[in-house]
């Protein structure tokens, strides 16, 4: 049981640090405004509005090799149910997936493109795990 608390745990940090680098490459690549406030919603809609293509698809393969490593991690770490906390990790990543699409303004078709890619390579990360 600790086994699985820690595998899912693990998964989910190491998923998460994944993306949270590949989107630091985005963003150094199209950086926003320098005097630009996270607080200021209305200048950081007209950021999101304006991002290149190009960063959509580095943020969307961000979300794709974040499910993948962390449903691989966490199979790979658990002990038993390898693939039900694939899964779960992988759901947790999902959501946050679509969270982010939804507040960073994407077109429809890149929420809907990113889901189907990160839950196929959620399922994927878990199936490979030794």
């Amino acid at each position: 049981m600790f086994r699985r608390i820690i595998a899912l745990i693990v998964g989910f940090v190491i998923g998460f640090i994944v993306v949270v680098i590949i989107q630091m490459i985005s963003s150094n690549m199209y950086p926003p405004e320098p005097e630009m406030l996270p607080q200021d919603t209305e200048a950081l809609a007209q950021y999101f509005k304006t991002l290149p293509m190009t960063a959509r698809y580095i943020i969307m393969a961000a979300h794709v090799i974040g499910g993948f490593t962390a449903a691989f991690i966490t199979a790979w770490i658990a002990d038993s149910n390898k693939m039900i906390l694939a899964i779960l990790v992988g759901i947790i990543i999902v959501i946050a997936t679509v969270s982010y699409n939804l507040v960073s303004l994407a077109p429809s078709y890149i929420i809907v493109l990113d889901f189907i890619l990160t839950s196929v390579f959620v399922y994927l990360g878990g199936k490979l795990a030794p």
